[in-house]
């Protein structure tokens, strides 16, 4: 084994880490990046029919104006 390898537990203020907590912290990552992800693709499709809600009523509204 290397000099100053660490295999032992690390204590964390979340509790104790395993051997690598790079690889704890990637899954971390990884479920937040998704979860955004998730939500991005959900909400997306509604932002977008608002958007188009509004820009109809406001063609309707200058279509108006205009006569």
């Amino acid at each position: 084994m290397a000099e100053g390898a660490r295999l032992e537990s690390v204590f964390t203020r979340k509790g104790n880490v395993g051997s690598n907590p790079t690889l704890s912290a990637s899954s971390c990552v990884f479920n937040e990046l998704s979860a955004i992800h998730t939500v991005v693709h959900t909400v997306k499709p509604i932002l977008q029919a608002v958007c188009d809600a509004i820009q109809r009523s406001l063609h309707s509204r200058i279509e108006l104006a205009v006569r």
